[in-house]
């Protein structure tokens, strides 16, 4: 089966989601992969009967300029409750989709050389690597530092690389 990512649009309006999102569907088509669209935001991963459509280069094309977001968005911020009970973990199964989120640096001055350490073991093993820094919060510099030291040295040559500063 081919490897397949998922995108999802979380959160309120923003005028740049089809490009950002629409430029990672074009990445990963032409490494080969099957790119999913999910409708409904969060809500989507917790639902048995999702909202699904396959994006090709040609819909990536179309929404890429057009501002706001082509996948649907939702405000649902899921709970432990709901990852325990209501994950849609057959979607990822049957669309053979990996994923990992890990922990942002800054947030937390005791985990972040915990983190660091994880960051070094799973950047090198990442197809794509996504790098959200908020820029009005404090722990920006914690963000920088840790971009120069463990992200741009993991990085090869034809690795997709995205880097988003909210």
């Amino acid at each position: 089966m081919k490897d397949s990512i998922i995108i999802l649009c979380g959160g309120g309006p923003a005028p740049g989601m089809n490009s950002v999102s629409m430029s990672v569907a074009k990445t990963f088509l032409s490494r080969g992969y099957r790119v999913i669209g999910l409708h409904g935001g969060y809500s989507g991963l917790f639902s048995k009967n999702a909202r699904t459509e396959d994006i090709d280069f040609a819909k990536a094309d179309r929404y890429f300029n057009r501002g706001g977001s082509y996948l649907e968005m939702s405000r649902f911020k899921p709970t432990d409750k709901d990852f325990e009970e209501n994950f849609n973990l057959d979607l990822f199964k049957e669309n053979n989709i990996k994923l990992i989120d890990v922990p942002g640096m800054g947030e937390d001055q005791d985990k972040d050389e915990e983190y660091a350490k994880l960051y070094r073991e799973l950047l090198p093993q990442m197809d794509l690597v996504l790098w959200v820094m908020k820029a009005d919060d404090r722990a920006i510099a914690e963000d920088k530092r840790f971009y120069k030291e463990l992200v741009l040295p993991a990085l090869e040559d034809n690795k997709p690389f995205f880097r988003l500063w909210l």
